[in-house]
């Protein structure tokens, strides 16, 4: 994985420090980036490269002010969130739910379809991770659409072999990028 995202809806904030203090020593590691979900005060406490909001969580001002250096995305359902979140600072948006997933209540949110991938990194001029539902099968209707990435949780949480299946995230990606770089005027 290039990035992992610390998300813990359940547990105290003082839980959540100790937690993600502990899994970004193994990060560390081996040079992978963590990102907090949520919590300006965590992201902070850890030093994580990192934080991940909400629409109905802190403004990205407010997270700014407490994290001057750190990358800030938006979870985003419309291209007019998206712009908004751009125009406010984020650093990049995931937008979807782009396929139906099993992590959000059904309903929550209209799947939005991958058409809109490539129109809406044509409009914000930062990085677009589609979201929800992404699995390998997926992945690949989301790469035709013009993703180069993609945020990933169940189908490497959830699989027999995790490992294996982040790597076979990693190299389909890797792939992907690879040959648009190949095919590059």
């Amino acid at each position: 994985m290039d990035i992992v995202q610390y998300r813990n809806k359940t547990k105290s904030i003082p839980d959540q420090i100790e937690e993600a203090g502990r899994l970004k020593e193994m990060l560390d590691r081996h040079g992978v980036p963590l990102i907090i979900n949520d919590h300006s005060k965590v992201a902070w406490r850890v030093k994580a490269a990192g934080l991940h909001l909400g629409q109905t969580d802190q403004s990205i001002l407010e997270a700014r002010a407490f994290l001057p250096t750190a990358w800030i995305g938006v979870s985003t359902h419309s291209v007019d969130e998206a712009k908004a979140a751009a125009d406010a600072g984020a650093t990049y948006v995931g937008f979807g739910p782009i396929f139906p997933t099993g992590t959000k209540k059904q309903g929550l949110r209209p799947v939005v379809g991958p058409a809109l991938i490539r129109p809406l990194q044509l409009t914000v001029p930062i990085p677009v991770f589609p979201i929800g539902g992404i699995t390998l099968e997926t992945l690949d209707a989301a790469l035709a659409a013009g993703a180069s990435r993609a945020a990933v949780l169940s189908a490497i949480l959830a699989a027999p072999d995790p490992e294996g299946a982040a790597r076979n995230f990693k190299e389909r990606l890797d792939k992907k990028s690879r040959a648009r770089y190949d095919s590059t005027p």
